[in-house]
């Protein structure tokens, strides 16, 4: 239990309150009451109630406030209420605020309105939705999800392009001459994705032939390889060789070494001329020292080194006349699509080092010819260059494209069928280079992640609304027994709040119309009605017993009429009438919950308050709350205020007396009890129908049309000076006061037993 506020401090309008400088203070009891005038500080006081419930500074003191509170579990200030361990329950003008949350519904031109949980849950729906939106986007802002949206619907974009570039491909690239579409180019793509650049061919002319080779429909007849024996290199050592070598000038006849002409003429005529013959030309004898001399100088070195140089020249023209006669196919027409290219291509290079070969062997025959005839016996350095090599690889490299070709034709659908493929490769890897689908793909994956994340959140909010709208159904539903308290709050039957099956909101119905507004005191009472269910379910649970209920000023926004209603209902919810402690053969009255604090302006309550049990010193302690030039205090009750008793109480007194009294008709209040009758009735019917109808109007809603007249008539007559007979004589309705007034309290007793009960208690 609490047993004081130690300190107050810059508390709102509690600028420095210490308990222990009025020693007159009582601690706290089970029961406790506040009286103070509007703005006098009760709210203010309600505020310290709600951070010990909420277990941390009220919001408006956060900055500069602070204050210390004595326990039975010891002391707690600002700064450690978080480890307060009881529960609080405040009713109080925040709670109003919290807990009601009203608005007009076009729909059905009335006011809807939740209490309690419902306007938490509400709001958390509403939360939900607001964050569902922020994700989902709305038409005037664009949500979480677009711009990941946006990156997938760029990647489905990039495939609807896969549909045109297939389309591409196989008119194209591949003529038509097979069945391409945006299957086969995603199966590729599939196929090339762990690494995008091997399937680009970067080598152009590799490039340039697959692009030939692929359009080929059907392959050429193989074709003979160039067939060339290359003995170009063994012709050059050799007239090399010889025109290097000196012979020795033996033995030589100067005729014939200076003239060529002659020295072949010669040479000639001794081969058809023997020993001992005459010249066949000039018919001179040959004699056998002549025919000796010429033979021994054709047989000299001079004349083999001739001899070798005829070989050589001979040898020359043979490899000239081969190298002319190289068998090249008759046209590059012959080699398939894709080999002809680069067939074309080593062929000008073949042909190139033939003629250059045949340069060079020209140049080697002028050579060898100018050493027969003039440089016998000198060295000769040839001009031409050996290119044999070049020539022999460009032969190869030509027969390796014509061994390609043939391999190409012999196996004409497997190897297309593998082209096609590479190049297929080839042209969807630079497509998706060019457009940087990995790029595209990446943001994508990325995308539908963070999508999937946010649809998760909204499918987790969405469910969580579902729980929450069951919530507010369930709350919905069970609007019986707020229903019973608003009407005994108000004390009307006429009143009642509906459930709205389409919203799960409530309407609240005056009679059979829906209201269009509601009334401060209709606020209140809904919102009060729904703290004293709070209260209720809090008892079911057994929780009520260790609760601290602190309720602020209840009829705030109700005129007086109803302060019964609400008296009888804090004694029904927070009153227990048990078996005695010390003696349980006797029965005591107990509060309800741990403790119970209720602060009030209006006095005539305060009187009510001071009545509800339990009674006595030890079991309530009532409190002053005084405002002193901007400045709020707690002080002892003046004892003043305990001899005060309100109008209504002092009326239902009389009456109450009256109908006691053994001999009413020697009454000393028997005259005087039309005009008490009147006064009360005006007060009584006004808390049942406030409004500004007469009181015969509201006597007539409240006791029916018979029983009105019946009692009103008495009571008319003897309050109102309406005759001089009044004066003079004592009339006959003086009869009727006594069955009036019985009437009356049997009615009050029968039809309105919690008012009457509270009116009761009161006068004990």
């Amino acid at each position: 239990m609490l047993k004081k506020i130690d300190q107050l401090k810059t508390f709102g309008i509690y600028k420095n309150f210490e308990w222990s400088k009025n020693g007159t203070l009582k601690d706290f009891s089970s029961k406790n009451i506040f009286y103070g005038w509007n703005y006098s500080g009760k709210t203010t006081l309600s505020r310290l109630f709600s951070s010990l419930k909420n277990k941390r500074i009220h919001d408006d003191f956060s900055e500069e406030g602070s204050f210390k509170i004595s326990s039975e579990s010891g002391s707690y200030q600002h700064d450690t209420i978080s480890t307060y361990i009881r529960n609080v329950e405040v009713f109080n003008s925040d709670y109003i605020k919290e807990n009601l949350k009203w608005e007009f519904d076009d729909h059905i031109n009335a006011i809807s309105f939740e209490v309690g949980e419902s306007i938490e849950i509400r709001d958390k729906i509403n939360n939900n939705l607001a964050e569902i939106d922020v994700i989902e986007g709305t038409a005037e802002k664009v949500g979480k999800k677009a711009d990941f949206e946006e990156l997938v619907e760029e990647y489905t974009n990039f495939e609807n392009l896969y549909t045109i570039e297939a389309k591409r491909i196989k008119n194209d690239a591949f003529i038509s001459l097979i069945e391409f579409n945006k299957g086969h180019f995603k199966k590729i793509k599939d196929l090339i994705l762990t690494d995008i650049n091997v399937a680009v061919i970067s080598d152009k002319d590799e490039l340039k032939r697959l692009q030939n080779i692929v359009k080929i429909e059907s392959p050429k007849e193989e074709l003979n390889t160039i067939v060339y024996q290359n003995t170009i290199k063994e012709a050059y050592d050799l007239a090399t060789n010889i025109l290097s070598q000196i012979p020795s000038k033996a033995q030589i006849i100067d005729i014939l070494e200076n003239n060529h002409s002659h020295y072949s003429w010669a040479k000639q005529g001794l081969t058809i001329h023997e020993k001992g013959d005459e010249c066949k030309f000039c018919g001179n004898p040959l004699t056998d020292q002549r025919f000796s001399e010429l033979t021994n100088y054709f047989n000299n070195q001079a004349s083999i080194l001739r001899e070798e140089i005829q070989k050589a020249k001979q040898l020359v023209h043979q490899e000239i006349q081969k190298l002319q006669t190289i068998n090249f196919p008759l046209s590059t027409n012959d080699l398939n699509n894709g080999f002809q290219s680069k067939y074309e291509d080593i062929l000008k290079i073949v042909k190139k080092e033939v003629d250059l070969a045949t340069v060079m062997f020209n140049i080697l025959l002028k050579e060898l010819s100018k050493k027969e005839a003039e440089s016998i016996y000198l060295p000769v350095s040839t001009l031409s260059k050996n290119e044999s090599d070049n020539l022999q690889k460009a032969l190869d490299d030509l027969n390796a494209v014509i061994n390609d070709n043939n391999e190409f034709s012999k196996s004409f659908e497997s190897i297309i069928s593998a082209e096609r493929v590479k190049y297929q490769k080839h042209l969807v890897a630079e497509f998706l280079k060019e457009h940087k689908y990995l790029s595209v793909k990446l943001n994508k994956e990325k995308a539908e992640k963070e999508i999937e994340k946010l649809n998760l959140r909204i499918l987790e909010l969405q469910k969580e609304n579902v729980k929450l709208n069951a919530e507010i159904d369930s709350i919905s539903k069970g609007c019986d027994k707020l229903n019973t308290f608003i009407q005994s709050f108000l004390n009307r039957t006429d009143i009642k709040i509906e459930v709205n099956q389409d919203t799960n909101k409530f309407n609240l119905k005056r009679g059979a119309k829906l209201a269009k507004n509601l009334s401060e005191g209709e606020k209140t009472a809904i919102a009060f009605s729904h703290f004293l269910v709070l209260m209720d379910s809090l008892n079911e649970k057994n929780q009520l017993k260790e609760t601290i209920v602190y309720i602020d000023d209840p009829i705030s926004s109700l005129d007086s009429n109803h302060v019964f209603q609400i008296n009888s209902l804090l004694k029904d919810t927070f009153c227990k009438y048990v078996p005695s402690a010390n003696n349980p053969l006797q029965s005591e009255w107990v509060i309800a919950c741990k403790q119970l604090f209720i602060s009030t302006h209006n006095f005539e309550f305060f009187g009510l308050l001071k009545e509800l049990p339990p009674l006595g010193k030890n079991k309530e302690s009532k409190y002053f709350i005084s405002r002193i030039n901007d400045e709020s205090f707690i002080s002892p009750l003046p004892m003043a205020f305990e001899k005060y008793s309100s109008e209504y109480q002092y009326l239902f007194g009389e009456i109450y007396q009256f109908i006691n009294e053994p001999d009413r008709a020697a009454s000393h209040r028997l005259l005087a009890m039309p005009n008490i009758f009147r006064r009360f009735l005006e007060l009584y019917t006004l808390s049942k129908y406030p409004s500004s109808d007469e009181v015969d109007k509201r006597a007539d809603k409240v006791f029916g049309n018979t029983a009105s007249k019946r009692i009103l008539k008495v009571l008319h007559y003897f309050s109102h000076l309406n005759s001089i007979e009044r004066i003079s004589k004592q009339s006959d309705f003086i009869s009727d006061i006594d069955a009036a007034t019985k009437e009356l309290v049997n009615f009050i007793k029968t039809n309105d037993a919690l008012h009457y009960e509270a009116l009761e208690a009161s006068m004990n």
